[in-house]
């Protein structure tokens, strides 16, 4: 790891070239600053991409800092200011954490000194997490509840299924529940509406006598979920975070920390760029994730490019925190009032009203006031939806959870109109006796996808009825698809005692609410039959939800045609841009009768979610408060609506140098497979059935996408052509600069067996293409493949290439890898906890157990490892 090791100075472009083929972006100034502080090339081990406080990747710029990382190596998890942010757990989350749980404490204390019966539960230690919402943190404590055995004594969690508890012979897990029992919220997950709607009055939020409880703390609309400190615990409550996505972001924590009166908002926002870090003993480590790089080593490099750049953008600066005396850099700030957005406008308008379009910059009471409507109104006008239909979330994964709720929920509601509603609406013990057979349907996921979605409805505390997993998504997975659907609609018919009739529609009998699938999957690029799983949905009556992350809504028309009930969408990546800021988007198809009824459902839930806590602690419905809390925070609303101005412009640039390099590759003689749209007749076809015509601007020219993903010949040594090539490295993908990562690695790293049954290698390397022009990126793959051949490319025979691409997977050995595969170290980033991550076992859907041998392929063995960090 010596490379990690030597002092490097950190490269970031203020002067990023942004042209796209045909001249410049936008007239507007936006641009002059919205990439200031990117990495312009490899930057060091752990410092933010892009250098901002609110950054949402870190750099990992060598193979071994990758597999130190997933090993737990302390001098790389150490160097990691920041991470992903469903990850690694930012500084301002973790000060929030530590408040939460003196919050706690106080609220106990309180109740003790009423009464002496709890004078034990105050010995006790806790952890918490922090949620968005209430709702959220009601939903995550009955996750909790569930997953540990709390509710009934019977953990749930795949892996305390899998481990058991000897697990933690040091603190038996069943000493720690015994008999004590916490009494759910909701349920059924999907159901939390009703139960508000009927037995709201009667919920009480904070339950001091619970072992696991919600409090609100009262600030920017978090509420923290409070635990007993232990490690199965700590790594249930960050699997819910992970999964669902419904994170509190780091300009929402750190506008809480200022309400809370932790942190004083800064009064004097006076540039310092002459600080002296010697004083750098005083400043509170961990505070400021910007901090540490204004060093004196590299602080001529810093200062002289925010000197120019202050000429630019005097709001764009080093600040000094007032509160911890540290340096910091954000371009755009937690505090709404210290932003001024570009005062440039234009505007489309229609017959009926003025409409913030695909290319619009904001006023200043446009942007501060409505940023979420006005993210909506953009959307909505490159995918030719109202903005009604579109309904936005606090990141990607979060738009996944929010769209198997509703599914599901439009199975419950079927099954209580069948069964009679009035026996279950309201009624609590609906969930409790339904659970595993809840009569919301099972889940699909078809292709392989993004590592959280699969997992994500393989925990039977989020979908019930389970999972079925197709994961090659070819013409073979649609004909067992088709055969399970089938085969389970007969047995669910049958042992329901219904006559079953071949040629009559009757798809609820298949007990499938939703099927989700990418499009094109990451990292494979690879393209499903969205034609057949159509006709399959309508068949089947299950909702057909396409992640179109990879390919975005610019270049894919996915719902005037009917294909998706509803898309879901990261507005993290190419949307923003920038890599500051997480976000995510549903957007229903008014087109289907599913997102008809989804736009209804979720209308309703967006409203629900509003409400707040009256007359104590009592759950109520509140739909006009002002104080109501959006579930995208709106300072990270306002800077997605900033950086996705020139959307379009960035889109189709990164169309075209994308396709540039991915021909580049393909004809390189050191790369032996190469993934994109555009290769392989099948792939391309699909892709191509499906592509946007032209926007009505005329400003975007839709293509393959600005990802790809590449397999080295054998006398390429992967691992320096990793560490050789110059261009920032690590996790996620659709920013502005080309950003690469060994994504298996990063994924999958302790399922390595897995992940080659589906052709994952873990040789992969995933490249995102950002801005830069294709000569330079061309160049910088040059002369990293160089620098990286061990010998000249032998001549083989098609048999022994065909050997080498169709071996039996077998797991990688220690020099493949760098580092032989150990149990990881704690995770990043836990408050009172050790938070490691260990494998689960989904398990199989109650009601599928007859069907397995008939269908076995769709029965895996998957060892899943949550250590991951990577989108």
């Amino acid at each position: 790891m010596s490379s990690d090791r030597q002092n490097q100075h950190i490269v970031y472009d203020n002067e990023f070239s942004h042209k796209d083929i045909s001249g410049k972006i936008d007239g507007d100034d936006n641009n002059k600053h919205r990439n200031s502080a990117i990495p312009s090339s490899s930057v060091p081990l752990g410092c933010p991409i892009p250098l901002d406080e609110h950054a949402c990747s870190v750099s990992l710029p060598t193979w071994s800092s990758v597999v130190g990382y997933e090993e737990g190596d302390p001098y790389v998890t150490s160097k990691l200011t920041c991470g992903y942010p469903r990850f690694v757990y930012h500084p301002y989350i973790m000060t929030l954490m530590k408040e939460a749980l003196k919050m706690d404490e106080a609220k106990r204390c309180q109740k003790v000194s009423e009464s002496t019966n709890n004078e034990g539960d105050i010995q006790k230690e806790w952890d918490c997490i922090v949620l968005p919402s209430k709702f959220a943190a009601m939903r995550c404590h009955d996750f909790l509840a569930r997953a540990v055995g709390y509710y009934d004594g019977n953990a749930v969690s795949p892996h305390l299924v899998a481990e058991k508890a000897d697990k933690y012979l040091d603190m038996p897990l069943e000493e720690l529940i015994e008999n004590n029992r916490v009494e759910l919220f909701f349920n059924d997950n999907a159901l939390d509406e009703i139960i508000v709607e009927n037995e709201g009055s009667k919920m009480e939020l904070f339950r001091p006598d619970s072992p696991i409880r919600v409090l609100e703390l009262g600030a920017a609309g978090v509420c923290a979920v409070l635990f007993p400190k232990h490690p199965a615990l700590a790594i249930e409550a960050k699997s819910y975070w992970q999964h669902t996505g419904e994170v509190v972001s780091s300009r929402r924590a750190e506008c809480a920390l200022i309400q809370l009166g932790v942190w004083k908002e800064e009064q004097n926002n006076n540039s310092n760029t002459n600080m002296d870090t010697s004083t750098s003993s005083c400043i509170l480590s961990n505070l400021r994730v910007t901090a540490p790089f204004f060093s004196q080593y590299n602080k001529d490099i810093i200062v002289n490019r925010c000197k120019d750049l202050q000429k630019q953008n005097e709001k764009y600066k080093w600040e000094t925190c007032k509160w911890s005396k540290s340096p910091h850099l954000a371009l755009h700030p937690s505090s709404l009032h210290v932003i001024t957005p570009p005062s440039t406008c234009f505007e489309f308008k229609n017959k009926h009203h003025s409409k913030i379009s695909a290319t619009s910059t904001p006023h200043d009471d446009k942007a501060n006031k409505d940023s979420d409507m006005s993210i909506k109104e953009r959307i909505a006008s490159i995918t030719c939806t109202s903005p009604r239909d579109i309904f936005l979330t606090p990141s990607g994964m979060a738009s996944i959870y929010s769209t198997i709720r509703s599914a599901r929920r439009r199975k419950l509601f079927a099954e209580m109109s069948r069964i009679g509603s009035s026996s279950l609406v309201g009624q609590q013990n609906f969930g409790k006796d339904a659970f595993g057979t809840s009569g919301g349907g099972s889940a699909v996921v078809f292709g392989f996808p993004y590592l959280d979605t699969l997992k994500m409805c393989s925990r039977p505390e989020i979908v019930p009825d389970g999972v079925q997993f197709f994961g090659h998504g070819n013409s073979s997975d649609l004909n067992k698809l088709e055969s399970f659907l089938e085969q389970r609609r007969k047995h669910l018919g049958n042992q329901n005692n219904h006559n079953y009739d071949k040629g009559k529609s009757c798809g609820s009998d298949a007990n499938v609410s939703i099927l989700l699938t990418e499009y094109p999957s990451n990292p494979l690029l690879n393209c499903p039959n969205l034609h057949t799983l159509r006709q399959l949905a309508n068949e089947y009556d299950f909702a057909l939800v396409v992640d179109d992350t990879i390919g975005n809504f610019a270049n894919l028309d996915l719902l005037s045609q009917g294909y998706a009930d509803v898309l879901c969408t990261s507005l993290t990546k190419l949307f923003n841009g920038r890599g500051d800021a997480i976000a995510g988007s549903i957007i229903c198809n008014p087109h289907t009768p599913i997102g008809t009824w989804m736009i209804h459902d979720m209308t309703r839930h967006e409203i629900l979610e509003e409400c707040q806590i009256e007359g104590g602690n009592n759950v109520t419905k509140n739909s006009t408060n002002s104080n109501n809390y959006p579930a995208l925070w709106e300072s990270d609303a306002l800077a997605v609506y900033l950086n996705s101005s020139n959307f379009l412009q960035r889109s189709s640039r990164i169309n075209h140098t994308a396709e540039i390099l991915a021909t580049y590759l393909k004809n390189h003689d050191d790369v032996m497979e190469i993934y994109y749209p555009k290769f392989g007749s099948s792939n391309r076809s699909l892709y191509n059935s499906v592509l946007r015509h032209s926007l009505s601007c005329k400003m975007h020219t839709p293509g393959y996408g600005g990802l790809l993903s590449i397999i080295l010949h054998p006398h390429v040594c992967q691992r320096t052509f990793y560490d050789k090539l110059n261009v920032a490295k690590g996790p996620s993908l659709g920013t502005d600069f080309t950003l690469v990562c060994p994504y298996t690695l990063l994924a999958h790293y302790h399922e390595l067996d897995f992940a080659m049954q589906y052709g994952v290698t873990p040789n992969l390397i995933r490249i995102a293409v950002g801005l830069e022009e294709p000569d330079t990126l061309i160049q910088k793959f040059e002369e990293a493949f160089r620098e990286s051949r061990l010998y000249p490319k032998l001549c083989s025979s098609n048999a022994t290439a065909t050997t080498a691409t169709t071996s039996s997977p077998s797991t990688p050995s220690s020099s493949d890898l760098g580092h032989n595969i150990i149990t990881p170290n704690p995770v990043i980033g836990s408050v009172g906890g050790n938070r490691r991550f260990h494998s689960i076992t989904p398990g199989v859907g109650p009601d599928q157990n007859d069907l397995a041998e008939d269908i076995a392929p769709l029965h895996l063995s998957l060892n899943w490892h949550e250590k991951a960090m990577i989108v």
